[in-house]
């Protein structure tokens, strides 16, 4: 639910930046000096690049999604501001009477670029968080992903027999997973240790898909479910 209106009211706020920034330009547009735009877009990229250059160094060898999601997303952001910077040297310091009339518009121009170049990111979020509302279905391919793992870590415990279901809730997974045993003589170490095991594969394997989980594992005996 958080999810969903956090997309509707992101979308909301991206479409009135564009259309204040068309009304600026219906009135004329703005003058900004292009000396602070440069100097600011250059700090600023310079930032995204160290933040960038923290975040390789910190996650260096654990290939994560989250991980790189987070590099890329800095590095977009260097390469944004970059483009800014450059798009006002040319305005400011290129002799050319055109674009001298370009640059009351270039601010509010790029605004919308900018703006516009964001707005099927948070589409694609608003769908994904009201299939998940609406449904608890995880997004394509995760359920099965989790399904092989767990497989995967059952079977290394001797369980052939493993019932997983998946739900996503809040951009959170919700695993309950189901072993069959021959009978009820398990002893408490050997349920924490498979349990324990089970639960580390599937966050870690939630972690690579860019998801968080959080795992119930219960031993149902064969005999409970013949009768």
């Amino acid at each position: 639910m958080l999810e969903v209106f956090k997309s509707i009211f992101l979308l909301g706020l991206l479409l009135a930046v564009v259309a204040d920034a068309l009304q600026t330009i219906i009135q004329g547009g703005r003058i900004i000096s292009g000396v602070f735009a440069v100097a600011y877009a250059a700090v600023a990229a310079a930032g995204c690049l160290i933040v960038a250059l923290i975040i390789f160094l910190v996650g260096r060898g654990s290939e994560t999604t989250l991980v790189r999601l987070e590099l890329t997303g800095w590095l977009q952001d260097a390469g944004i501001s970059t483009a800014i910077g450059v798009a006002f040297a040319i305005v400011t310091w290129v002799p050319f009477q055109w674009m001298q009339t370009v640059a009351p518009y270039l601010d509010q121009g790029l605004i919308i670029l900018i703006t516009l170049f964001f707005v099927p990111h948070y589409v694609r979020s608003l769908i994904a968080s009201g299939r998940e509302l609406l449904l608890a279905a995880p997004k394509p391919g995760v359920r099965q992903a989790i399904q092989n793992v767990v497989s995967d870590a059952a079977a290394g415990f001797g369980y052939q027999d493993a019932e997983t279901w998946v739900v996503a809730t809040a951009g959170k997974l919700i695993v309950d997973i189901s072993l069959v045993v021959e009978d009820d003589t398990l002893s408490m170490r050997h349920m924490t240790e498979v349990r324990s095991d089970i639960s580390a594969a599937v966050q870690r394997s939630a972690a690579e898909l860019g998801a968080d989980a959080t795992s119930w594992i219960s031993f149902e005996s064969q005999d409970s479910r013949t009768e």
